[in-house]
């Protein structure tokens, strides 16, 4: 029985799916001994691997290079965790953070806002989730998290139409706080939208604050795999960093207001939104007042999708929330949610976030 190390955060909730995936994918389908270590200061990390004894290897967050000369000493292999940093001397299985800024870049475009800011702070994730923003939104501006000044100069000009983007969590948080001290208050003067869905920093707020989930219990599962490989001999050098997707953007009262130009459009899109996708077309025309083929032109030209396409997505989005917050069988959600059953439920999973209803339970 091989003996790892597992030192990854756990006080956040992220961290803790990061944690997991790991674990039950060492002690299932590897049967490792697992070591488990609070992700500490890594001065007190390394005295513990003095402690205990010979080790096979370790996953590790490793957030700084100061002591990487130190673990690269280390007799056993380690695969790093943290997407903090560019490069690393050690196999890295990390989130793909370009992906997922534009995964948020096209959320927004698809809400309806006009323009789009990004709070950036010190790390290598927060560039690369801002390049992908930047892919969607070439006009991006991006101020850092510190600039107070900027911060409060542009929040005082913004509109409604305006989206801020968090690199993290903590920085949407921190953020949120700070603007409505200056009487700014989302989603009635724009919108805020962050990274990581870390549950509880987003949910606990004032205004829940609307994240993309990062598949962090898969970045645990990929890292075990990829440390298995190295315990077997098997060459990883191609596999060097391997990068995660994000399952989507869980949507919460940051962003809730859709910014549209057209009235008819903007009733339409409550009334489905109201009744949880619960409604046909037949039923949103007298509602919105106008035209089938009027109606699906307004939604061609600013959401860049048609009726019928919203309506399964509104479904998606409430029956992956029941999933993930119920015991219920993905039968009775698909039923509830307005979905013939499993078959159409699963092909629409697969369609938007390339998994099926059980995978995304598990995850």
């Amino acid at each position: 029985m091989k003996r790892i190390l597992v030192s990854l955060d756990q006080t956040t909730d992220w961290g803790r799916r990061l944690y997991e995936g790991a674990y039950f994918r060492g002690r299932r389908f590897y049967n490792w001994k697992i070591l488990k270590y609070q992700n500490k200061p890594m001065e007190s990390l390394l005295r513990y691997i003095q402690e205990i004894g010979p080790l096979d290897g370790a996953l590790i967050h490793v957030a700084s290079s100061r002591f990487d000369p130190q673990l690269q000493q280390l007799p056993f292999p380690i695969v790093n965790t943290s997407n903090t940093r560019r490069r690393l001397p050690f196999p890295s299985v990390r989130n793909d953070d370009v992906a997922a800024g534009r995964l948020a870049g096209d959320y927004l475009r698809e809400r309806g806002f006009k323009r789009v800011y990004f709070l950036r702070v010190d790390t290598a994730y927060s560039e690369e989730r801002e390049q992908g923003l930047r892919q969607v939104w070439p006009e991006l501006q991006a101020l850092p998290m510190s600039a107070k000044a900027q911060l409060q100069a542009e929040l005082l000009h913004a509109d409604p139409g305006c989206a801020w983007v968090a690199a993290d969590d903590g920085a949407a948080a921190s953020f949120q706080d700070w603007a409505q001290e200056q009487t700014i208050h989302f989603p009635e003067q724009g919108g805020l939208l962050s990274f990581n869905n870390d549950r509880l920093l987003c949910v606990n707020r004032p205004v829940p604050i609307s994240s993309v989930d990062l598949d962090f219990r898969a970045v645990g599962e990929r890292a075990a795999d990829c440390l298995q490989q190295l315990l077997l001999g098997e060459d990883v050098r191609e596999m060097t960093t391997q990068r995660i997707q994000a399952l989507g953007v869980e949507e919460r009262e940051s962003t809730g207001a859709l910014q549209l130009d057209h009235p008819s459009l903007q009733k339409a899109v409550e009334a489905i939104q109201v009744h949880q996708g619960d409604l046909r077309m037949e039923d949103v025309l007298p509602i919105c007042g106008c035209t089938r083929r009027a109606l699906e032109l307004q939604f061609k030209q600013e959401l860049g999708t048609t009726p019928h396409q919203f309506i399964l997505k509104t479904r998606a989005e409430r029956a992956r929330r029941l999933l993930l917050e119920s015991s219920r069988t993905v039968t009775d959600i698909a039923i509830t949610c307005g979905f013939s059953g499993p078959t159409q439920i699963g092909a629409v999973f697969q369609k938007l976030y390339g998994k099926t209803p059980t995978q995304i339970r598990s995850s």
